[in-house]
């Protein structure tokens, strides 16, 4: 494995341990984030990179800011909401908000699952894996030499269950609810706003320097870097999503292996070793057999929660938050008037949908054109009745990259961004 690989894997450690601080995987919020605002495209990815940002201080792990950095984020999501006033940092700051522990997402996740109330969806499933895991845990903790490896190993297993449980609801999420969820978060990341660490900057610097006494520029340094490094781990996590379910299985039992014996040899002062063979037969043959009858139900049933939960706190639009009370831009398409839809799917490989209405008849252009400004593909160039209208882009032979996708019609002009990810 290249050394890039090792030291991010190394990384993922902090994001599995200790249970309290985890719930849903960064493919389920993805998922969900991609749910609320997926008629808003670019936008959509920031909302996206948003729903999962809470976790990014959980890379912390033993440091002394970790637990009240975590709790900022699940808890004090209105720092990040009101300090967010550019359109794009207003989607980050929807989703951000949206994956929160007092009512979002992770709420159902740990404290109020929809299919069980009363208990956490994750919370629930850990419990039914650990004794399975135990034993596993025992015999690598005695093989190392270990002093009480079964009473350790009992302490420890509820944290490792917790990790093989997300990433069993993210494997399924993938195969079933979004196949393109892996592109998807890549793309957020890769894509996110050059503002979002002004942002969390912003919301959390002068807390995080007053809690600890912290040198203003130590402190703004320590947000940056964690968000730098959460970046990059989550473009490397999407993209072992866009493999096979097989490949994708076998990555991720090669970074959990890292991620245990770091854990471990942390816990214990002993160098253990974790095989790779047996973290992936516990991921298909235990995770995701006690997950798949009904993670779909809950899933669908927390999207549903969220749905309701974020404009009844306030939280009204997808795509870009609205409080209570304010108008949305006018920017925004309403029926029976000029406008270009968000290609969908966006991110595409390699066919996507572009819509638009017209609200007068006329001669209409649909044109397809590089980040260079050269022209692509030519879809429409014809005269068009009004109403709604629709046309599949088929970009075979294309390469990767970002394209614009421009209307021209009733002597206006409208331009989208669109990602062909393959």
């Amino acid at each position: 494995m290249k050394r890039r690989t090792v030291l991010i894997c190394m990384t993922i450690l902090c994001v599995s341990i200790p249970a309290s601080v985890l719930a849903w995987g960064a493919i389920t919020h993805t998922y969900l984030a991609h749910e609320l605002g997926n008629r808003w495209g670019f936008i959509n990815l920031q909302e996206i990179y948003g729903a999962t940002l809470p976790d990014m201080f959980n890379l912390m792990y033993g440091s002394p800011y970790k637990d009240y950095l975590w709790h900022q984020t699940h808890y004090e999501y209105m720092k990040v909401a009101d300090k967010a006033y550019r359109r794009n940092t207003r989607a980050v700051a929807y989703g951000f908000t949206s994956h929160n522990d007092a009512w979002g997402a992770d709420w159902t996740a740990h404290h109020g699952a929809i299919t069980n109330p009363g208990e956490g969806y994750v919370i629930t499933k850990v419990q039914l894996i650990t004794p399975a895991l135990v034993p596993q845990i025992t015999a690598v903790l005695q093989a190392a030499g270990v002093p009480d490896a079964a009473i350790v190993a009992q302490a420890l297993a509820p944290g490792l269950s917790e990790n093989f449980v997300e990433t069993a609801v993210d494997i399924l999420v993938r195969r079933n609810e979004d196949p393109g969820a892996g592109y998807r978060l890549a793309l957020a990341a890769q894509l996110r706003d050059f503002a979002v660490p002004i942002l969390l900057i912003r919301a959390y610097v002068v807390g995080l320097s007053r809690e600890f006494n912290m040198p203003f520029l130590a402190a703004v340094g320590l947000i940056a870097g964690a968000e730098k490094e959460y970046r990059d781990l989550m473009k490397f996590y999407g993209g072992i999503f866009t493999k096979s379910e097989e490949e994708a299985i076998d990555l991720l039992a090669e970074q959990g292996a890292l991620l245990a014996q770091a854990f471990l040899k942390a816990e214990t002062g002993y160098d253990v070793t974790v095989p790779v063979s047996d973290l992936a037969d516990f991921l298909r043959n235990v995770a995701i057999p006690a997950v798949e009858p009904d993670y779909g139900i809950e899933i669908a049933a927390t999207l549903d929660y969220l749905e309701t939960a974020m404009p009844a706190h306030g939280f009204s639009s997808p795509g870009g938050f609205f409080l209570a009370g304010e108008e949305e831009s006018s920017d925004m398409p309403e029926a029976n008037r000029f406008n270009l839809a968000q290609n969908y799917p966006n991110p595409f490989n390699p066919t996507t949908v572009i819509g638009f209405t017209l609200s007068e008849p006329g001669p209409v252009k649909l044109t397809v054109y590089n980040v260079q400004g050269q022209e692509i593909a030519a879809l429409v160039n014809r005269h068009l009745p009004a109403g709604d209208h629709s046309i599949t882009w088929n970009a075979a032979g294309v390469p990767s990259g970002v394209y614009f996708c421009r209307l021209q019609a009733e002597g206006r002009t409208a331009t989208r961004k669109m990602c062909l990810l393959r």
